[in-house]
């Protein structure tokens, strides 16, 4: 039983190149608040698990002051509610932060998408820029993000997507009315015993 253990989501800084061009660094922004929300979903779920298995140790099994784990689930039961609450809090943050930039970084893409041809040699530069990028950051990643923990284990995928054959024609948007409906909609979800 962990339930002694706490996960509280922390922001991580990672050490990315600061870009003047406004689409890339409006889309960086958009994917390091992406993988915060990937963080942060699975810290309140820890945390969600662990005070209801807290919850149900205390719930289920008979007072003793001689039962360690009764202790602990005692202590750490309302330490795990209030991470539940620190999460939540975290996930509309994070959520509503996605959702402003959404609208810039569809602007954004709409403008370049007008202006430019997946061919160019400066989008080929980009993806390898990219792939550099993520490969010089992979180590932190790994072990801030625990990607493991979410069944990714080939670290070298996205290195892989960029090396595949630029696309030929770009979508008109990047990111979706109905995905932003969906985050909208969990801003409102609440969470109770």
């Amino acid at each position: 039983m962990d339930f002694d253990k706490v996960s509280r989501f922390k922001r991580i800084e990672l050490s990315l190149q600061k870009s003047d061009n406004e689409l890339q660094a409006t889309t960086q922004e958009f994917v390091i608040e992406l993988l915060h929300l990937a963080r942060v979903y699975q810290d309140l779920l820890v945390s969600m698990e662990r005070a209801q298995a807290a919850q149900f140790f205390l719930k289920t099994r008979r007072i003793s002051s001689d039962d360690i784990n009764q202790k602990k689930a005692l202590e750490f039961h309302p330490l795990q509610r209030q991470a539940i609450d620190h999460n939540i809090a975290a996930c509309t943050d994070i959520q509503t932060k996605l959702i402003q930039l959404a609208p810039k970084v569809n602007r954004l893409w709409q403008k370049f998408e007008g202006r430019n041809s997946l061919r160019d040699f400066t989008i080929n530069e980009d993806f390898k820029a990219g792939k550099h990028l993520w490969q010089r950051n992979l180590k932190e990643i790994k072990n801030q993000y625990k990607l493991d923990r979410f069944g990714v284990t080939d670290f070298n995928v996205l290195a892989k997507v960029f090396d595949q054959p630029v696309p030929s024609s770009l979508s008109e948007i990047l990111v979706d009315q109905e995905w932003l409906g969906t985050l909208s909609e969990l801003n409102h979800v609440s969470v109770s015993d």
